[in-house]
């Protein structure tokens, strides 16, 4: 969200050309793909980082953070993307609005008119998206899980299809479903904390 902020407000500078390119290249590149560069770059070629697995029991807190960083970057590098996108071209639709004019012409700095004003109604859409995403990162933890070797949710749903194990699945896929709900049920709350033209309760018009 900062780097479509940023984007926006700077637009086409130097920011905004980099934050451009790498959503483009982040974009155009599969998961398993970005899991497998990383586990290059990170554990093969530097070894700074644990190539798969999750840290064994017993292990330090900040030791065992390091099994989270490659695979945590792999899943969110797609959706973080589209975010930023997203929020640039949201910011730049609103920034155009005739009350961000009004509220510069009343003497309000750039920083309190970005982040006041136009942030929290360029962000609606993105919420949006993000409510939608959560559906499709839950999909994409199976891949990464299997990349990275991790004990995770996906991994368990991956070898139950293997084994047809019906009943794990069916249980899985719908507890799944219900956080599903739950963080798009939390989405259309922001709402109304986002937009203070949106009231929760009924059609009532705010006088």
């Amino acid at each position: 969200i900062l780097a479509g902020v940023i984007s926006s407000v700077s637009r086409y500078s130097f920011w905004d050309v980099l934050v451009t390119i790498t959503t483009t290249i982040l974009v155009a590149m599969p998961i398993y793909w970005i899991g497998r560069l990383l586990q290059l770059f990170f554990s093969q070629w530097l070894s700074w980082l644990p190539a798969a697995g999750a840290p064994p029991p017993g292990t330090a807190f900040f030791t065992g953070l390091k099994y989270y960083i490659m695979p945590a970057v792999a899943l969110a590098a797609i959706s973080t993307a589209y975010v930023a996108r997203m929020q640039r071209s949201s910011m730049l639709e609103v920034m155009r609005q005739d009350y961000i004019q009004t509220a510069r012409a009343k003497g309000l700095s750039n920083r309190r008119v970005t982040y006041k004003h136009g942030l929290k109604n360029g962000l609606i859409p993105v919420v949006t998206y993000i409510g939608i995403d959560f559906g499709v990162l839950i999909g994409a933890a199976v891949l990464t899980e299997i990349i990275f070797n991790w004990p995770g949710i996906g991994h368990k749903v991956y070898n139950a299809v293997l084994q047809r194990d019906h009943t794990m699945v069916i249980g899985t896929v719908f507890v799944l479903v219900l956080i599903f709900v739950f963080i798009n049920l939390l989405v259309d709350i922001s709402y109304a904390f986002l937009d203070p033209r949106i009231r929760l309760g009924g059609g009532q018009e705010v006088t």
